[in-house]
């Protein structure tokens, strides 16, 4: 075995070979099936070494791309270099890593492209909000934890309309909803 079996590491590869099938409660509860359904295509090019190791070093990757998309959006390019710059240096990263927080990786990763999308969508493009819609609800699917913090700040966010800007609440609300269904499925 060329990968040293930890707690997640362990959980992962078992969750990950024994895929959708699986039907012990502690793994069903412990992975969400969100996590099982993305991985199940890619476990027919990867080899489970290769999702432990190349796929995640490549959701790591994304999860670059997407901080650094995110914070060009909102903040400008020059700020999303420096963010990227600090994430790739910083000890949160290194200890993600080295724990293996996979799906954490991969749901900051929907969740800040889906975030990216959510200003974009300001552009009237139906691309974006549909984007932003499915990235928010995988997020759901994927990591349970991520998906409740963002629901409680997107509630909130989408209450606060009704106080000012009353003409995006309807908008918002159902967008809210869309992300559920979705979640939901998984």
């Amino acid at each position: 075995n060329k990968i040293p079996l930890g707690y997640d590491a362990g959980i992962y590869r078992y969750a990950i070979s024994h895929g959708l099938n699986n039907l012990d409660p502690w793994i069903r509860s412990s992975v969400e099936p969100g996590f099982l359904y993305l991985f199940e295509p890619l476990k027919l090019i990867f080899s489970i070494d290769q999702l432990l190791i190349g796929v995640f070093i490549a959701f790591n990757i994304i999860l670059g791309i997407s901080l650094y998309l995110f914070t060009s959006k909102y903040f400008g390019r020059f700020e999303a270099l420096i963010s990227l710059f600090i994430f790739a240096l910083s000890t949160v990263q290194y200890k993600v890593f080295t724990f293996m927080y996979y799906k954490n990786i991969i749901a900051l990763s929907f969740l800040l492209l889906s975030l990216f999308f959510y200003q974009k969508q300001k552009e009237n493009s139906n691309f974006n909000r549909i984007a932003f819609v499915v990235l928010a609800g995988l997020v759901g699917a994927v990591h349970r934890p991520t998906f409740y913090i963002f629901g409680l700040s997107y509630f909130f966010y989408t209450i606060s309309f009704l106080f000012y800007r009353r003409k995006y609440f309807l908008s918002n609300f159902i967008n809210g909803i869309l992300i559920l269904v979705i979640a939901s499925l998984f």
